[in-house]
């Protein structure tokens, strides 16, 4: 049975915690202060850990420990099936994103992303919210969204 209140974070959003810089940031705050519980696809983790430099392993795991894996189950490999037939050639749909969007459909999530043209093909029924204006500095002192991670500045090839 899906948890009403959950929160599936893109994988945009994530990277951009890392690096400490988000609008994100007060949506967040305020959806866990509500109840919210965030969540992530294997796919996020997977994105991230890929690009993740050697000085961010001890934030990049405590972002994660922060945060609820969901499983890819069966259901969500028929519904990335699905949207990927449906959207892939059309809208320019990738493998990741339908993975990461199944998740959320999955569990009637809220879907946080930085890059809503990823994703508005599909919504509805997918739920989506995209960054506020102004970024909130509450985060940098919130337990349940990990702890500011090292860094800040961007890779090769960031985002």
């Amino acid at each position: 049975m899906p948890v009403e209140h959950w929160c599936v974070l893109d994988t945009d959003v994530v990277i951009e915690r890392l690096r400490g810089k988000s609008p994100m940031f007060g949506l967040v705050d305020r959806l866990v202060e509500e109840g919210s519980r965030l969540a992530y696809s294997p796919i996020t983790k997977i994105e991230v850990l890929a690009g993740m430099r050697p000085d961010e392993i001890d934030s990049v795991a405590s972002l994660f420990r922060s945060m609820t894996a969901l499983p890819v189950t069966d259901d969500i490999v028929e519904k990335s099936g699905d949207l990927l037939r449906r959207f892939a050639k059309s809208h320019g749909l990738l493998l990741a994103d339908a993975v990461i969007a199944a998740t959320a459909l999955s569990q009637q999530a809220l879907l946080l992303t930085l890059n809503r043209k990823h994703f508005a093909p599909l919504s509805p029924p997918l739920r989506l919210h995209e960054a506020e204006d102004k970024p909130s500095q509450v985060a940098e002192r919130s337990p349940q969204w990990g702890k500011k991670g090292k860094g800040g500045k961007k890779g090769k090839g960031g985002k």
